[in-house]
């Protein structure tokens, strides 16, 4: 099995097996990914819980701990490790102490 593949099997599950668990990010909607690791998602988990994001990192790091926050356990896509690192570092020296946030941030093109 590739890499890319037991990505998508694990999201698949998590998702089946709760129902608060979504993926959002840049293109992992209707064209699956760059690597197709979401590929077929969408299809089968609908557009409220496979969201192709805008291309603007801080936002859906900032989207992502908001639903976190909420009870949604969000799994975040970034493009570019570069442009995730400065919402992701202000995050974690923010709120550091205040909360736990349970968001998985990834970036799956490598």
């Amino acid at each position: 099995m590739t890499m890319a593949k037991a990505l998508n099997e694990g999201l698949r599950r998590a998702m089946e097996k709760n129902k608060k668990v979504l993926i959002m990010g840049e293109d992992v909607g209707k064209l699956g990914g760059v690597f197709r690791i979401t590929d077929g998602l969408q299809k089968d988990f609908g557009e409220d819980r496979v969201i192709d994001a805008p291309l603007a990192e801080s936002a859906i790091v900032g989207t992502a701990v908001g639903l976190a926050i909420r009870g949604t356990g969000p799994s975040v896509r970034s493009s570019s490790t570069a442009s995730s690192t400065p919402p992701l570092t202000k995050l974690s020296r923010r709120w550091r102490s205040c909360i736990s946030v349970p968001t998985a941030c990834t970036r799956w093109a490598w």
